[in-house]
């Protein structure tokens, strides 16, 4: 949909950003989105960045987000990415994993000092990047975690020491998984000796 030229004039006289607008409803065409151009130069004219709040929009019907121009409208003019807004609300995915790699055999396993033998459980919580291929990274991030993990059921002396270095270890392996595939959100894990 074109802007009528007197309304353009009038957006020239206002200062307002007449190209980004333009693009703004013709992005929001293309992705099937009906926007009046006056609320887009209002947005603009409050200080807002409506290109951002129109990508977000458009994620949040690709990931079946519920939200509303306007509450993302309303983000954006508060300062906050609401980008960022609809990522964190997008459904998380789970994998538990006690292998050091989906296609070996190997258990993630060690001896404690008091040669206790014991088996770790991870669980990642992660949510899918919109538009990339992710398998691949998973398994790369299994198999870093993996391998970290059995260094620290090595490293403790005992069931105390594993329980007390826990937290320690959770953050260590999220920092590890979030270099490898920003979109991890929290790592788990559990552990048990082996009878």
């Amino acid at each position: 949909m074109a802007i009528p030229i007197f309304d353009k004039l009038g957006m020239y006289l206002r200062r307002s950003p007449v190209a980004k607008i333009e693009q703004c409803v013709k992005r929001a065409a293309e992705a099937g989105i009906t926007v009046p151009f006056p609320n887009i130069e209002a947005h603009y004219l409050c200080g807002g960045d409506f290109a951002v709040v129109l990508e977000a929009y458009i994620l949040a019907r690709k990931e079946s987000v519920q939200t509303c121009l306007d509450e993302l409208c309303a983000i954006d003019l508060s300062r906050h990415d609401p980008l960022e807004a609809v990522r964190l609300a997008i459904p998380a995915h789970q994998l538990a994993f006690d292998k050091y790699a989906p296609d070996k055999d190997e258990y993630i396993e060690g001896a404690c000092r008091n040669g206790k033998l014991v088996r770790a459980t991870c669980t990642l919580d992660y949510t899918l990047p919109v538009g990339s291929v992710f398998g691949t990274k998973l398994e790369q991030v299994q198999e870093a975690l993996a391998a970290r993990l059995s260094v620290w059921i090595c490293g403790a002396v005992d069931e105390a020491m594993l329980e007390r270095q826990k937290a320690n270890c959770e953050e260590d392996l999220l920092g590890r998984a979030v270099a490898v595939m920003p979109t991890i959100r929290k790592v788990t894990v559990d552990y048990k000796f082996e009878t």
